[in-house]
Formats: structure tokens, sequence, C-alpha cells
């Protein structure tokens, strides 16, 4: 159970970080 939730929070934490660099690349392709 306690593996299974620190997997939940590894996920949650590439997740956050992969629409940050979604976003950034978006606001790139925008101003072109």
């Amino acid at each position: 159970m306690g593996g299974r939730q620190k997997t939940t929070l590894f996920m949650i934490k590439e997740t956050k970080r992969e629409s940050k660099r979604t976003s950034a690349e978006t606001k790139t392709s925008e101003k072109e």
C-alpha cells in the first residue's frame, strides 16, 4: 500500500512536469 502511494505521487510529479513542458511548447508555437 505504501509503495503504491509513492508511485502515485511520482506519477503526479511527472504529469505536472509534462504539462509544464507542453505549455511552454505551446507558447513557443503561438509566437511563430
